[in-house]
């Protein structure tokens, strides 16, 4: 749906998109591969990356009418 309704249309640059799937891959492989190894390193950038998306997901929303006060309340679980 992120493809569909912010990429497709151009609202977001596509490579958000990739980096969904391929952190979704990597939530999957966590949760039901045994095998799956994860390094400091490999946590460390995936934690960044994901700060790059928030951030990015609220200068758009921001520019589309959501006022900062209100993304304070909602960060806070209001």
């Amino acid at each position: 749906m992120f493809g569909l309704h912010l990429v497709k249309p151009g609202k977001i640059e596509p490579e958000w998109s990739a980096y969904l799937t391929a952190s979704l891959d990597d939530r999957f492989a966590a949760d039901y591969d045994v095998e799956t190894y994860f390094s400091k390193k490999e946590a460390r950038s995936e934690f960044l990356r994901a700060g790059e998306f928030l951030d990015r997901m609220k200068r758009y929303l921001l520019k589309n009418g959501l006022k900062e006060t209100e993304l304070r309340k909602r960060q806070r679980g209001r």
